[in-house]
């Protein structure tokens, strides 16, 4: 390990020096922080520790970190996951790094390097910044909205510390997602319709079916359990995934998985609706562990008005499916279904236009000739008619992953064949490569 740390500012982009700062005064002034804090008289159990509480109960972090000047920023000398031992640190400036296009109206979002995720703008508006990765824990997730950006750690043991990095940094705490089920489980949190809250899941101890959703603030920390159910006896040893949560609306979609989700799933193997103020459960895609496929697959439009998902019906001679969309109107449960135009091998819905008129779907198939099609479809809301504005073929154009559909009304792409970030209109049109770095995250407004 080495003995010496880069500090990287996140606000002051004007040098292009590094300050490197010794182990030394860093450990003198964690001495300095643990000798000056008061001690509490009786020692207050951890989040870890705590029974799981009633709905009408909440547990807070006890130990916050110390306040830091204007020049300066969190450091975390050893394996000191949140405030409790984190000391302030002079930070430098770094030079900002640029994208290789500016593209008006693509949005902002975050890259990563090898040593460090990036924050940049491909409108060419703001200068970027630098999060400095530390040596350990990783971050293992970056969530970003209303121009906060959160970073969740794992901590090797099933749970996971939230922290806010940008615009300002502050502790969140532990997010206990141990559960004792098979793989010792975890999901990752979402964010809440209204974007106060991380919404999480975890399942008691003992090998019970028993699943717990919490809601922890992101202003304060505080968590609170927000649901509970038990599960039937086909989902042993599978967890609760949430994909949207509407306290207001007492609304919670979510999925069963015996499989680590990821930040913002969208393929699941079973969908289902709960009402969290009369646990009435709906099922739109039941488990089925003895007959799961590659999975359904879903999407919330912003503001929370629509529900998308699709299913498939039984396979064609050439193993294709034929597929159907669902709309679903949230508000009153009325839902409408269209199917696919062709069949495909595998069809999944990503994203919601940011008016919620228009969703981006890839497909994919096996050919004739023994290669692979794969397109990028647009399905029109409001005259329920089908476009497909890309399709790669492996050989001369790039496969895509669609990573989010800018306010700008830019779709961010991601290579397959090197991670790179590329936009592209939703007709198709403009693909440009904004930045060879990998995608992370997408600053919503």
């Amino acid at each position: 390990m080495s003995s010496r740390w880069r500090i990287i500012s996140l606000n002051d982009h004007g040098g292009k020096t590094m300050k490197k700062l010794s182990v030394i005064p860093l450990l003198l002034a964690l001495l300095a922080c643990n000798l000056l804090t008061p001690k509490p008289r009786t020692e207050v159990p951890s989040v870890l520790n705590l029974p799981t509480p009633s709905p009408t109960e909440t547990f807070m972090v006890v130990c916050t970190p110390p306040p830091c000047g204007a020049n300066e920023t969190y450091f975390c000398p050893g394996n000191c996951p949140g405030g409790c031992g984190t000391v302030c640190a002079t930070a430098t400036p770094d030079a900002a790094l640029a994208p290789l296009a500016t593209v008006d109206g693509a949005g902002e979002w975050i890259v990563r390097t090898e040593d460090n995720l990036v924050f940049l703008d491909p409108a060419g508006v703001k200068a970027g910044f630098v999060f400095q990765r530390f040596y350990a824990p990783l971050v293992d997730f970056v969530l970003v909205r209303g121009g906060n950006v959160y970073l969740l750690t794992d901590r090797g043991d099933g749970s996971l510390v939230a922290n806010q990095a940008y615009p300002q940094e502050h502790w969140l705490g532990d997010l206990d997602t141990r559960r004792d089920v098979e793989g010792s489980l975890r999901t990752a949190p979402i964010f809440s319709a209204d974007g106060a809250s991380l919404v999480w899941s975890r399942a008691d101890e003992n090998e019970t079916m028993t699943r717990a959703v919490f809601a922890t603030s992101l202003e304060t920390g505080e968590s609170r359990e927000v649901w509970r159910t038990e599960l039937p006896a086909e989902a042993a040893g599978h967890a609760v995934v949430p994909i949207f949560y509407d306290e207001t609306r007492h609304t919670l979609i979510y999925a069963l998985h015996t499989f680590y989700s990821g930040m913002t799933p969208t393929q699941v193997a079973s969908l289902y609706i709960a009402n969290t103020a009369t646990n009435e459960v709906t099922p739109l895609w039941a488990l089925n562990p003895a007959g799961m496929y590659s999975g359904v697959s879903a999407s919330v439009s912003p503001g929370g008005r629509l529900l998308t998902y699709l299913t498939w019906g039984e396979p064609q001679a050439d193993f294709t499916l034929p597929w159907t969309l669902h709309l679903r109107d949230l508000s009153n449960g009325n839902e409408t279904t269209y199917r696919l135009t062709e069949t495909w091998e595998n069809a999944e819905v990503h994203l919601f236009a940011p008016d919620g008129d228009k969703i981006l779907f890839t497909a994919s198939r096996h050919t004739a000739d023994g290669g692979y099609q794969t397109e990028l479809l647009v399905f029109n809301v409001q005259d329920q008619t089908w476009n497909s504005i890309y399709t790669a073929n492996y050989d001369a154009k790039p496969y895509f992953s669609p990573r989010a559909w800018s306010g700008g009304d830019w779709l961010i792409l991601t290579s397959d064949a090197d991670n790179s970030t590329w936009v592209m209109r939703p007709n198709g049109e403009a693909l440009t490569q904004v930045t060879p770095l990998e995608w992370v995250g997408m600053l919503q407004p």
